[in-house]
């Protein structure tokens, strides 16, 4: 480990555990700020140190990933982490969470989107569908017809071809950027070059 990213990982402990005197959002600030160096496992142990916990902590960590992507900040890293972190507590936040649940699909969505953009399909399908599930309900595609579109793209380039049209075939009539994403697919699947 380098000096440097020692010296990371030590502040990312100190704002998780002690919080080094600082708020919880100045805590989950400095974890975000850590979380391109440290790495997702250290994030997510960050994370899951930190005294605050719930659905209110989780949603504040889903709000700061989301601002960072909004200020066009680094936020890859700790925006999977935090879908990661989600994942772990999802049996603790209750079924009344649908406001965290939406935030948490749309965090996915950007994420994912992200990844696409700098060419790492395995962090992409790792957050694509991220996070706890409750957000993946049937309302929450067919308000979201571009993360649906992407899941589905993500999904065919990480080999899961069939597992893509089906997807398609069951959503495409509700939305033309669906039905856009499906003829594609579809093109790109019946071209030999392409063939499993």
């Amino acid at each position: 480990m380098s000096a440097r990213r020692a010296g990371v990982v030590a502040a990312l402990w100190c704002a998780a555990l002690a919080g080094c005197g600082r708020s919880p959002e100045e805590q989950l600030r400095a974890i975000a700020d850590a979380a391109p160096t440290a790495g997702r496992a250290a994030t997510v142990a960050a994370l899951q140190k930190t005294p605050s916990k719930g659905a209110d902590w989780l949603s504040d960590a889903a709000f700061e990933a989301v601002e960072r992507y909004r200020a066009k900040k680094e936020a890859l890293v700790f925006a999977a982490s935090v879908l990661d972190v989600g994942k772990a507590v999802e049996r603790d936040l209750g079924a009344n969470s649908l406001l965290l649940f939406n935030s948490l699909g749309l965090l996915a969505f950007q994420a994912a989107d992200d990844a696409m953009r700098r060419g790492d399909l395995a962090m992409a399908r790792s957050v694509v569908m991220g996070g706890p599930s409750g957000w993946q309900t049937d309302r929450y595609w067919l308000v979201n017809p571009e993360h649906d579109g992407l899941a589905s793209i993500i999904l065919f380039e990480s080999g899961e071809r069939a597992e893509a049209l089906e997807r398609l075939d069951t959503r495409a009539l509700a939305s033309e950027h669906l039905q856009q994403v499906q003829a594609m697919l579809r093109r790109r699947a019946a071209q030999p070059s392409n063939s499993p």
